[in-house]
C-alpha cells in the first residue's frame, strides 16, 4: 500500500513532454519517455489487485446437448434453465493480458429465479488451453455449487465458484460449460433459473502486456 500511495503521488511529475525518472521507494523506478511510455521497474511491478471481467448473457451460448433457452426478462434477455432438467450454456474466455497466471481465477454466476430462498444446484466444467492444444479435449475438472435464490422474487443473486486449478504459464483461455442440475435431489428451486452474466475474477499483477 505504501508503494502504491507513493506511486500515485509522483505520477503527476510524469505528465510533461520529456523523459522523467523518479525513484519513490528505494529500487522502485518509474520512467516516462518523450513519447509518453511509462515504465515501472522494481517490486512495484508485482503489486497485485483483484479484477473482474463481466460477460453478459449475450456473450454466452446454449450448450449442444441440453441447451438453456433464451428468454426476455425485464429490460434484457437471459438464459433460462428449466425446472427438473439439466440445461447448460457454454462460453470461452480469453485470459486478460494483465492476469497473474500463478494464481487461480474464480468464476461468478449471476442469476435470478421467481422462487424465493430455495436452492439451485449449479455445475461448472472447465478446460484451460494454450496455443496448439486440442480444443476438443474433455473438461479437466468439474465443480458443483448449491446456491440459494434471493428472498425477493426474481432478485439478483451471485454465486462464486472457487477451487479452480492454477493455470499453466502459457495458458491463453478457459472453456466453460455451466449447467443447472435441475434433476438433482438437492435442487428444490421448483422454478426456472435465469442466467444474466458470467464473471471471470482474477488477480492482476501488471498494467498490461509490455510492448
Amino acid at each position: 500500500m505504501k508503494k502504491l500511495i507513493l506511486l500515485l503521488l509522483f505520477l503527476p511529475i510524469l505528465c510533461f513532454g520529456q523523459t522523467n525518472t523518479i525513484a519513490p521507494d528505494g529500487g522502485n523506478v518509474v520512467t516516462k519517455d518523450a513519447d509518453g511510455n511509462v515504465t515501472i521497474t522494481g517490486t512495484l511491478t508485482t503489486a497485485k489487485v483483484i479484477r473482474e471481467l463481466d460477460f453478459n448473457a449475450g456473450a454466452v451460448r446454449g450448450g449442444a446437448e441440453s441447451a438453456a433457452s433464451w428468454v426476455s426478462i425485464g429490460m434484457k434477455g437471459a438464459w433460462e434453465f428449466a425446472n427438473n432438467q439439466d440445461n447448460e450454456v457454454v462460453t470461452a474466455i480469453n485470459f486478460p493480458k494483465d492476469m497473474d497466471l500463478s494464481t487461480a481465477p474464480t468464476i461468478k454466476v449471476c442469476w435470478s429465479s421467481g422462487a424465493t430462498s430455495a436452492d439451485a444446484v449449479w455445475q461448472v466444467e472447465y478446460l484451460y488451453r494454450q496455443t496448439d492444444e486440442d480444443v476438443t479435449a474433455a473438461a479437466q475438472e468439474t465443480l458443483n455449487q448449491t446456491a440459494t435464490s434471493s428472498s425477493t422474487a426474481n432478485g439478483f443473486t451471485t454465486t462464486e465458484f472457487i477451487g479452480f486449478a492454477i493455470p499453466n504459464a502459457n495458458d491463453k483461455t478457459i472453456f466453460l460449460r455451466l449447467t443447472r442440475l435441475g434433476s438433482d435431489v438437492d435442487d428444490n428451486l421448483g422454478n426456472t433459473a435465469e442466467l444474466h452474466s458470467i464473471i471471470l475474477k482474477y488477480t492482476s499483477d501488471k498494467l498490461g502486456k509490455a510492448l
